[in-house]
């Protein structure tokens, strides 16, 4: 037997309870079935004290198991929201050291508390204004947290500032990284509500009769996108933006009205992402 089987074998109580068993609170599975996660719960999860969901691995349990998680996952979210007033974290938006600024915008993410829309939304204007570099995981912060709390004013706020032509200048910085745009913040966040939310704006770009730099800079994010394989966009940032049926048949349609543009750079983008589409 291998050592790993031996230990499962020795921590359950003997060889009795070898077989299917609950990943936390060890217990052999009635029946000798384990199950998966029911519908809206993450794993792996740890099932623990009250208020305190980590994240160690245990992807089958029992039915009361995963019960008991939902409960602490509710009474951790209470628990954290009352620690963490929204009030304070907003105003700590203003505070003069940026890394206050960017800790309380990581908050907000979590919180998505409608309140702190637009005050997510004023310090994001302030510092697209006057962009940055070495503030960049602080804008893409803030961008995450607006896009996270969601509702119509975040979406088109995020809409309207992934159309501006001044989300696509291109940032120069000294060290390995020399071209950061806005965009590189904003198309990821816009990819939170769905792969149609994110591209509508970028397809409609690139149809437009925008500036020769903006549409080039619209087809390669676009090219780039199509990079993700397996049934994903490649978008930065934590969000997963998976490729639906409607996704896909919008970007391919939008990319083919786009293979006769007239600069060069864009058409060579364009079939570039026709391609790979077409390896899907």
């Amino acid at each position: 037997m291998n050592w790993w089987k031996k230990l499962r074998t020795a921590l359950a109580g003997g060889d009795k309870h070898t077989g299917p068993w609950c990943d936390a609170c060890r217990r052999r599975m009635p029946g000798g079935v384990t199950k998966a996660p029911p519908p809206g719960v993450l794993s792996p999860f740890y099932v623990g004290a009250p208020g305190r969901v980590g994240s160690t691995v245990v992807r089958e349990a029992c039915d009361d198991c995963w019960r008991r998680h939902r409960e602490l996952t509710a009474e951790g979210e209470a628990d954290y929201r009352r620690t963490h007033p929204v009030e304070k974290y907003v105003a700590a938006l203003r505070d003069r050291d940026l890394s206050v600024r960017e800790d309380a915008a990581r908050v907000l993410m979590t919180l998505r508390d409608p309140r702190a829309v637009a005050p997510l939304i004023a310090a994001i204007r302030s510092e697209t204004d006057h962009p940055r570099v070495e503030r960049s995981y602080y804008v893409s912060a803030l961008m995450f947290a607006l896009a996270d709390t969601g509702g119509e004013e975040a979406r088109d706020f995020l809409d309207g500032l992934l159309r501006a032509p001044a989300s696509w200048r291109e940032l120069h910085r000294p060290d390995f990284y020399p071209l950061i745009p806005a965009v590189d913040w904003v198309a990821p966040a816009l990819a939170v509500p769905g792969d149609t939310v994110m591209l509508r704006p970028l397809l409609d770009l690139l149809a437009e009769d925008r500036p020769v730099p903006v549409r080039r800079g619209v087809a390669q994010h676009l090219a780039r996108l199509t990079n993700g394989g397996a049934g994903r966009w490649s978008v930065d940032g934590p969000v997963v933006c998976e490729i639906t049926p409607e996704g896909r048949r919008m970007f391919t349609e939008g990319m083919r009205a786009a293979a006769d543009d007239a600069d060069e750079t864009v058409r060579r983008y364009v079939t570039r992402a026709l391609a790979h589409v077409g390896a899907w």
